[in-house]
């Protein structure tokens, strides 16, 4: 009993390895597309996303017929879907809640194409955008009272018959 124990338990290591190596060679051919973010966390809401053609890509989908998903764990659950438009290689996803996003591109079947990259977005603190709105609106009223005050000065001159070189 032993050899046949020894034996079968042989033959179910070398299939699982056989599957592991179909496994991975079948997800290295389905990525057609290396995806390429930003580095680091995304402070503005916005980032963009580029896709490059692998040299290992025997017969790639065109980028026109694939979606970006992006899901928020890496089992993308529930993602929403960005559609390439033509042929461009990147993509701009804009107004981003802050948040941990996992982006990929798939079919229409959601099948894989690429890998999965990671993309962090923190916006900026209201009081900061605030503030800086604040500083802004107090240069432009200076600058209109500093014209308004200027204008009027030099049309007062003029009326008075105060000549200027």
């Amino acid at each position: 009993m032993p050899k046949v124990t020894r034996l079968v338990r042989r033959y179910c290591g070398l299939m699982t390895a056989l599957v592991a190596v179909i496994f991975t060679a079948t997800q290295a051919a389905a990525q057609d597309y290396q995806l390429s973010g930003p580095d680091g966390s995304v402070r503005a809401g916005y980032f963009v996303v580029e896709a490059s053609l692998r040299e290992s890509a025997e017969e790639p989908v065109s980028l026109s017929e694939l979606q970006l998903q992006q899901a928020t764990s890496t089992d993308f659950n529930n993602p929403k879907r960005y559609r390439f438009f033509g042929d461009f290689s990147e993509l701009t996803a804009t107004g981003v809640p802050s948040g941990h996003y996992f982006l990929r591109l798939v079919d229409e079947q959601g099948q894989s194409h690429s890998n999965v990259i990671e993309v962090t977005v923190d916006h900026y603190p209201l009081w900061q955008a605030l503030s800086l709105f604040g500083i802004g609106l107090l240069l432009f009223v200076t600058l209109v009272a500093t014209q308004f005050y200027f204008f009027k000065r030099t049309t007062t001159q003029a009326s008075q018959g105060v000549k200027h070189e």
